[in-house]
Order: C-alpha cells, then structure tokens, then sequence
C-alpha cells in the first residue's frame, strides 16, 4: 500500500513538474521579443588524408558540410569532450586510445577511461576529458582528434560501422551572429556572420563579450545599411499591378538577410 501511495505522489508531482515547464516554455516564447543572438559551437574543419589535412574541396564558407560527412562516412557526431553516433542504439567499440591535439601538444585517453552513458531519445555518447590539456568556446585554435580504430554496433551485434581506422579529424571553433524575429519560427533568421572564430576579426564586437551580451552586437554599415534598407521594403504598401518577390543577400562569411525587391514587367 505504501509502494502504490508513493508511486501516485511520484506521478503527480512528475506531472505538475512537467506542466510547469511547459508552462514556462510557452511564457518564454509567447513574450519573445526579437533580437540578435550570438551562438559559439564546434564543427568538423578537415580531415588527415595523403599526408595533409584537407576540406575535400569544400570551401571555406561551407561551415557543415564536412560535419555531415563524417556522420555518413562513420557514423561519429564529434565535440570537444564528447562523442555521438548516429542510431538510437548504435554504440562504438574502441580498439585504441585516443588522442587529442591541440597546439603542438598531445593528451593520450586510455580507452577505458572514455564513459559511456545513454541518453533517452539521443543514443549513445562517449566522455573524456583532455586534460592538462585546456579549450573552450572561446578558443581558436585547431582541436584534433585522433580516435584510431574504432566499431560501432547495434545492441543486437549486428555491425552498422565495420572495424576500420578513423583517420585525425580537425574541429575548429565557429561563431554565429543572428537575428530571431519570431520564436515560433527558430529556423527563420536573419544571419549577420557565420565564420569560423579563428577567421573573426571583431567586426561586430569582442567575441566572448556579444557572446555574453549579444545586445552590445555592433553592426558594421555596410550590413546595417541592408538592414535598414529591408524595413524600408517592409513598410512599403504593395500597389495594384506591382509585383514583388522574395531575394537573399549573400556573403562569403555566410551573411543571409531575406528581403524583397520589385519585379518590373
């Protein structure tokens, strides 16, 4: 009797809790309002072939592509500090220590001290740490790692990466500079700088300080010019017979920005 009685307040309170959240959740969103926002993240630079690190032909502003790469070619999602497979279920064998470079300077992970730990709905990811060895968001220097030979399974045995070496993979620190409009719509921005961090010149600002405080964003004038000149075009009433459609300015650091722009018959 007890067991049940505690089960039921367990229940209860899981979903008054869980309520609460999805209450607070909805509040955030519904009292949104836009603003840039700065995101710092981890991505796949290039990869150790032929005796040289190479971006297999992918251009510097193609910040991802690589990373989806690595995810066909083996199955891995890559972080400093942490590695992810592809599968719910798919878990990675590993034949060898690690090793991660940073600056000239390697860090050995004994593979049994890499932890593995389930995470619902995600799948299987793997913890190390590199320590003496120090890198943060903030970072720009190249992060390296070399996994050896790994394999990854399904928990069934069945093999879904077979037994191979994985060649050094180079990650390097990005950082994204945007604006958010709407948070119903977190895909529709407004992208102002996606670059790699070592590439960043501050031109919108120290990087560690609009990370902290993306309201001290400085726009350079030539983007804010774009900026200014699409709220112009969305005051604008359409008048009969004109026709308007949409069009996206483009840079080489990623700069995205949707307007608009008449269409002369």
């Amino acid at each position: 009797m007890k067991k049940i009685k505690y089960i039921l307040i367990t229940i209860v309170f899981s979903v008054l809790f869980g309520s609460c959240s999805t209450i607070i959740a909805i509040y955030q969103i519904a009292t949104w309002k836009p603003k840039i926002l700065v995101d710092l993240d981890i991505k796949v630079y290039s990869v150790y072939k032929n005796g040289k690190f190479t971006r297999d032909g992918l251009k510097e502003k193609e910040i991802t592509k690589l990373g989806y790469q690595i995810v066909d070619d083996y199955g891995l999602y890559l972080y400093n500090g942490r590695i992810g497979t592809r599968g719910e279920y798919s878990k990675i064998i590993f034949y060898d220590d690690i090793k991660i470079t940073i600056n000239n300077k390697t860090v050995v992970i004994p593979k049994n001290k890499i932890k593995e730990k389930k995470i619902t709905d995600i799948g299987y990811v793997y913890d190390y740490s590199i320590e003496p060895l120090k890198f943060d968001e903030f970072s720009t220097e190249s992060f390296i790692i070399d996994l050896g030979t790994i394999e990854i399974v399904e928990k069934d045995g069945k093999i879904v990466k077979e037994k191979r070496k994985i060649p050094p993979i180079m990650l390097k620190n990005t950082i994204n500079i945007y604006w958010l409009e709407n948070a119903f719509h977190p895909n529709s921005v407004d992208t102002y700088y996606y670059y790699w961090l070592d590439k960043y010149k501050g031109e919108f600002g120290d990087a560690k300080t609009i990370y902290f405080n993306p309201e001290l964003v400085k726009i350079p004038n030539d983007i804010k010019k774009i900026i200014e000149n699409k709220k112009k075009l969305s005051n604008i009433e359409q008048k009969v017979g004109e026709t308007w459609q949409g069009k996206v300015i483009t840079n080489d650091t990623n700069l995205n920005i949707r307007t608009w722009e008449k269409v002369d018959e």
